[in-house]
């Protein structure tokens, strides 16, 4: 976490997930806030789905929300908000309602330990996605492995994670 003061913090987010069965996922994060603690987060998620006879579908998720970063001291931050969330495929797009909780605890420098939560509608279906991540951060940049869950509906993927975040 940048310690000097701010009138503007940005981060850049992207890992893979892979649950070793049939789901891949490439997700980039950004968010941007101010100082006033009210911000903008945006997900992008592209899956491979490795369907029946080696055949393979891709597909898009994400959401975007209005964030407040509503407790914080030099050993946590916790913001929440919410938005919209949204599926694209060949066949098909569905929309929904977003809500997101995020905590990132400071543990010991440089260890982060951090935490999300999406839970809301897309479509007609539910969806629910919690990620604990365990990262290591050098000056601005954080190297992350973790665990992540996605469940929309009838499809859930359990998946390990492995990416890096950008502080600034």
């Amino acid at each position: 976490m940048p310690s000097d003061p701010y009138d503007w913090l940005f981060q850049a987010k992207t890992a893979y997930a892979e649950n070793f069965g049939r789901f891949g996922r490439v997700d980039t994060t950004f968010q941007i806030e101010g100082a006033h603690r009210f911000g903008i987060d945006a997900e992008f998620n592209y899956w491979r789905d490795s369907v029946i006879s080696g055949k393979t579908r891709d597909f898009w998720t994400g959401d975007a929300n209005l964030m407040f970063r509503f407790a914080q001291n030099e050993w946590l931050q916790t913001r929440a908000g919410f938005g919209g969330a949204w599926l694209e495929d060949a066949v098909n797009s569905d929309y929904g309602f977003n809500f997101t909780y995020k905590a990132d605890l400071f543990i010991r420098d440089p260890f982060i330990l951090s935490g999300e939560l999406d839970w809301g509608t897309l479509g007609d279906e539910s969806l629910f996605h919690p990620r604990i991540t365990l990262g290591a951060q050098w000056h601005r940049a954080e190297l992350f492995i973790g665990a992540d869950y996605f469940d929309i509906g009838p499809t859930q993927a359990t998946s390990m994670i492995a990416g890096g975040r950008f502080w600034y």
